[in-house]
């Protein structure tokens, strides 16, 4: 059997299609009535199903022509619709000679039952076509008019409908958009096609130190250009390789800028990409990606130090052997003959002289040896705060009088798996150095504690890793080095004393002692402010006495929800703090500097604490805004942190304040607790 599908949707066609062809019929489809009449008119179908709202000639009017068609009036009709489903539309249907009316959605085995059926009472001859006397065919014509234009009028408002609904999906969308390329931490800058810059956002503002007001509209490299030299390294070469680009209409990929730190942005490596657009508003023009990779670039250099700290240790380690040989042979004969000449006391004198001489050159090696981890060593269950009391002699030997020792022993300090002898070097090293920064005297500072160090810490801090250490710090208030030494601080033979009164193997030694024994060193310095050194020790848990890690959940540590404005001008410690605020639940603000932050708590409302680095670029210290700030702001509460020891982070400005300090490195729970005391201590009052 022949079948026909009249259907202006083409998924309810194939769908229709595919249930008859699998029961055996023939199928043919239109899309609408007057495509369907003349297919009807050529091939004769035994069956019509029709949709009614269809363009052209809707399921009615084609209904209708085939009632009075000379030779089709005959074929069963069946309606098929999803828009006429009230019972008027049903009685015009059947009025107008319709076999059956079928309503959308139906299940397939109830609709190919009716099939069928029509099927068998046209074999059966059942079927009949009414004859429609005029005045009634008329009153169908007006009720079939007034139905349509019913039914168009809803279908109009109902595409209105989902007009507004697609503009309004569409709005916000775009406004999703706008936020997430605003909020990207890529930096995102498009430029028309003259390459002039039609929009930047905040990531591009905060790498390079922009402001958009004063960048939109203007040449990109003209405005490159009237920045001040040192924006990234190299910048001429930089805005050169742009123009030739923009010249050739080509690519730039993995184009990197070193920017410089200033007042208002701060040192970081970026990757550039930049290309055409091909489409939509702005095609013609370019996007242009700055990608953040300082991570990446701080990571590559601490490995290159550990390359170089490799290579050098085995180098060392190789002269060294050789050394210890000559010199074995040197203070062998060197004992020989200074039994031979007992009885001249002038040979004897030089003898002992080239003999100390020579036992120094050992001790030299001997060292080397230690700093190339080829010296074997015997570790063993130690007690730092044991050592440390065992060294005062010999430290008070060291130290000139003008110098004063603290000790900050903690109790029940956890065990270490160390070689002491190395300790003892390690500590005596750190206060010669220090000794020699404060030649008019100061205060060295041995401090001891017990340490977890978190994923978080170990996250962003390359080379340590988290779990349970022993933390011996030792601080200086000396002359402090400068951003070029403290990169090579711990190089072997690098040193800043004067020629002739030191080897550069002190701190050296520390950094080799600390890697083979399985730890982790930070140091802080900053010129005229002293150094500190803090040594991450691995603890060791002994069979006598088993210590039960205890790991503060979130849950356990104190949470707020005020605001907090975060100053300092470390990017990496300033994310960190943030992070760790956020996550304690506290609204957080940011500042880089001292007139960054002032600027915040002029223009943001109701901030409950100030937390501040004490030592910043920028021209004002933390104790500096903090006394500003709570001049400005009685209600406002500060704490304080600082990479010094408290000693040496001028504790006495302190006195009769309300400010409180925090010591770096911290953890997050040191962090939470140390915030909820300094705002519950105040609500108290």
């Amino acid at each position: 059997m022949k079948i026909l599908i009249a259907d202006d949707d083409e998924n309810s066609r194939i769908l229709l299609s595919i249930e008859l062809k699998a029961q055996g019929y023939t199928v043919e489809t239109a899309s609408n009535g007057v495509q369907a009449l003349r297919m009807a008119e050529h091939s004769q179908p035994e069956l019509i199903i029709s949709d009614i709202l269809m363009p052209e000639m809707d399921g009615f009017e084609f209904c209708r022509a085939i009632r009075i068609h000379d030779q089709l009036h005959v074929v069963p009709f069946v309606f098929y619709s999803a828009t006429y489903l009230e019972p008027q539309d049903e009685m015009l249907a059947m009025a107008l000679g319709a076999s059956r009316f079928i309503r959308k959605p139906i299940e397939t085995a109830q609709f190919l039952q009716i099939i069928r059926e029509v099927i068998k009472e046209c074999q059966e001859g059942k079927l009949s076509v009414p004859e429609l006397p005029l005045e009634i065919e008329q009153d169908l014509e007006r009720l079939h008019a007034m139905r349509v234009a019913r039914k168009l009028d809803e279908k109009v408002r109902e595409l209105e409908q989902e007009h507004e609904a697609l503009q309004e999906s569409e709005a916000k969308y775009r406004s999703l958009i706008d936020d997430v390329l605003e909020g990207a931490q890529v930096g995102i800058c498009i430029l028309d096609v003259d390459c002039r810059i039609v929009w930047i956002n905040r990531a591009v503002e905060r790498y390079l130190g922009l402001h958009r007001e004063e960048a939109i509209g203007k040449s990109k490299i003209e405005f490159m250009q009237a920045q001040p030299k040192n924006v990234c390294e190299d910048q001429e070469a930089f805005l050169g390789k742009l123009f030739v680009a923009y010249e050739h209409n080509a690519k730039i990929e993995n184009l990197v800028c070193h920017v410089l730190p200033d007042g208002e942005r701060e040192e970081r490596w970026l990757e550039f990409w930049s290309q055409p657009i091909s489409i939509g508003p702005h095609a013609g023009g370019r996007i242009e990606h700055w990608y953040d990779i300082t991570e990446r670039k701080q990571a590559e250099r601490i490995l290159r130090r550990s390359q170089k700290m490799d290579a050098v240790g085995k180098l060392t380690g190789g002269l060294a052997h050789d050394f210890n040989n000559l010199l074995g042979i040197i203070i062998g004969n060197l004992d020989f003959l200074k039994r031979g000449v007992k009885e001249d006391a002038t040979a004897r004198r030089r003898v002992e002289t080239a003999l100390q001489a020579a036992l120094r050159g050992a001790n030299l090696v001997r060292r080397l040896l230690r700093f190339s981890s080829q010296q074997s060593v015997a570790p063993q269950t130690t007690g730092i705060n044991q050592v440390v009391e065992g060294m005062m002699e010999i430290l008070a030997r060291t130290l000139t009088p003008s110098i004063t020792l603290k000790l900050e022993l903690a109790g029940d300090l956890w065990p270490v798996l160390i070689d002491p002898g190395d300790l003892e070097d390690a500590i005596l090293n750190i206060a010669v150095n220090a000794r020699d920064a404060m030649p008019e005297g100061g205060r060295l500072s041995i401090e001891t504690g017990n340490m977890v160090l978190d994923a978080n810490y170990a996250e962003h801090n390359p080379g340590a890793v988290a779990g349970e250490y022993i933390l011996l710090t030792i601080g200086d208030t000396g002359n402090g080095m400068t951003p070029e030494a403290l990169e090579k601080a711990f190089e072997p033979f690098y040193t800043t004393k004067p020629e002739g009164k030191g080897t550069g193997l002190g701190l050296s030694m520390v950094y080799g002692f600390v890697q083979r024994s399985g730890g982790h060193i930070k140091i802080y310095s900053e010129v005229g402010h002293g150094t500190v050194l803090r040594i991450y020790l691995p603890r060791v848990v002994t069979p006598e006495k088993s210590v039960i890690a205890h790991t503060a959940t979130k849950d356990e540590l104190p949470c707020g929800a005020e605001r907090v404005l975060v100053v300092d001008d470390d990017a990496d410690l300033l994310q960190l703090a943030e992070e760790y605020l956020q996550e304690l639940g506290y609204q957080v603000l940011t500042a880089t500097n001292g007139s960054g932050a002032l600027e915040v708590l002029a223009r943001e409302q109701d901030i409950s604490l100030l937390f501040s680095d004490v030592v910043m670029r920028g021209g004002m210290s933390g104790f500096e805004l903090a006394a500003i700030a709570e001049k400005q702001y009685p209600g406002l509460k500060v704490l304080l942190t600082s990479g010094y020891s408290e000693k040496a982070a001028s504790m006495e400005r302190l006195n009769g304040s309300a400010m409180k300090l925090l010591t770096k490195p911290y953890r997050k729970a040191e962090l939470a607790q140390q915030v909820r005391q300094v705002l519950d201590n105040q609500k108290k009052k």
